[in-house]
């Protein structure tokens, strides 16, 4: 018998295809109207004030742990110093953010069938000073989010 199974294919339509030569023809390919447009559209979608477009997980992984520090929004502001759980599985965009703003990366082991931060293991590395835990969903792989938010409060 001999199947073929397509490796790749396009998961891209006309329209998608359209709006991406506009943007070839415009020669912007940062920031503008386009921009502007969907985070405003973004932010009505999702009930926000704001919404703010980066241009990468790394960028948005160092904003968010600035936006904890500074806490404008309520909430106790995390300082230098404080501790914030990790998986020992992931990236190092996902750490060098916390070093970068003064904040301590607990690396803590994964659940081996989600590769997300095993709760279990959370438990024994909580001390004073953890303020957070940085959950990734590693590799398409969902975090029970059931258990992690019932650890969270």
């Amino acid at each position: 018998m001999n199947v073929k199974y397509p490796l790749a294919s396009t998961t891209f339509g006309p329209e998608e295809i359209q709006a991406a030569k506009a943007v070839f023809d415009s020669n912007q390919f940062t920031m503008g109207p386009r921009v502007l447009q969907f985070e405003k559209e973004f932010a009505e979608w999702t009930g926000a004030k704001h919404s703010l477009m980066v241009n990468s997980g790394s960028s948005s992984n160092l904003l968010m742990v600035d936006l904890m520090i500074r806490r404008s929004n309520g909430g106790e502001p995390w300082k230098k110093g404080d501790e914030v759980l990790v998986p020992a599985l992931s990236w190092p965009t996902t750490v060098w953010p916390l070093v970068q703003l003064g904040l301590i990366p607990v690396y803590v082991d994964v659940d081996p069938k989600t590769l997300a931060i095993d709760v279990e293991s959370a438990r024994t590395m909580l001390t004073p000073r953890t303020k957070g835990m940085f959950l990734i969903h590693v590799l398409g792989q969902c975090a029970d989010m059931d258990v992690i938010n019932g650890f969270c409060r």
